[in-house]
């Protein structure tokens, strides 16, 4: 009998597996809101990119010197959808979910060491 530990870290390699496969599979486009976009304190398009994931914060103004994440730009900008808690509301990522499902479904009977093996093929590829 597995404990709930083990069922949960199943669950979570099954899903991850099946989020590789659908966007492999789909070709998943890139966002349609791609390119500049404006500070959503004081609407400058003065914006650079800084990797400060710690806190979530990834862009800087230079006008008004806030730092933001992408979760509080309008517009879907997800290379990765589902990623940000707003990807929830998509339709792009609402799309998906149907695909994952199924994905997730198609790896029920594999064992640990098959889903393993599995994704580490799916990312040396």
């Amino acid at each position: 009998m597995i404990n709930s530990l083990e069922q949960f870290q199943l669950n979570k390699l099954r899903t991850q597996i099946a989020y590789a496969i659908v966007l492999k599979k789909e070709n998943f486009p890139e966002p349609e809101v791609i390119g500049s976009f404006s500070c959503p304190f004081c609407q400058s398009q003065q914006v650079y990119q800084q990797m400060r994931r710690k806190d979530g914060n990834t862009h800087v103004c230079r006008q008004c010197r806030h730092d933001f994440s992408l979760e509080l730009v309008d517009g879907c900008r997800c290379w990765f959808p589902g990623k940000l808690a707003k990807c929830h509301d998509c339709s792009r990522f609402q799309a998906i979910l149907p695909l994952l499902k199924e994905a997730n479904d198609g790896l029920l009977p594999l064992s640990r060491q098959e889903l393993e093996s599995l994704l580490s093929h799916l990312y040396k590829h």
